[in-house]
């Protein structure tokens, strides 16, 4: 069974702004706020997708540009893309966030929004979302 927040990862990407309709956060800061026990504090996200066939240069270079802006970003950690070895088109996307605030922050920049717009082009199914913290933290 889907999750609310990998719904809103395979269905919502389309949508730049993320559809915030009155005064409501979007699904995926909703979702990690219900899971988090302190916001304040870091947090990783995985995401798993897999993309279509013939989709996968495409997609890489897409996240690839992306990530340079993310990454300046003051409250990314880090935001990477890995390749399975094994399946050439699933994906793993590792985000580590300062806070949710970074997080939220992270998906009000241009270069999100224009990344996420193509998600729609790219995604062979749902994703399959997971939200860890760090111990110690």
């Amino acid at each position: 069974m889907l999750t609310r927040f990998a719904l809103f990862l395979a269905l919502s990407f389309a949508s730049a702004s993320l559809a915030i309709a009155a005064d409501e956060e979007p699904a995926i800061i909703q979702d990690a706020k219900a899971k988090l026990k302190d916001p304040s504090k870091p947090f990783v996200l995985f995401v798993t997708c897999k993309i279509k066939t013939g989709k996968e240069a495409e997609f890489e270079r897409a996240f690839l540009e992306c990530a340079k802006g993310t990454l300046a970003e003051k409250g990314a950690i880090r935001y990477e893309i890995n390749r399975d070895t094994e399946n050439l088109s699933t994906f793993v996307l590792y985000e580590k966030w300062k806070n949710l605030d970074g997080l939220r922050d992270h998906l009000k920049q241009a270069h999100t929004e224009k990344l996420l717009k193509q998600f729609p082009e790219w995604l062979d199914g749902a994703p399959s979302i997971k939200i860890y913290t760090a111990p110690g933290f």
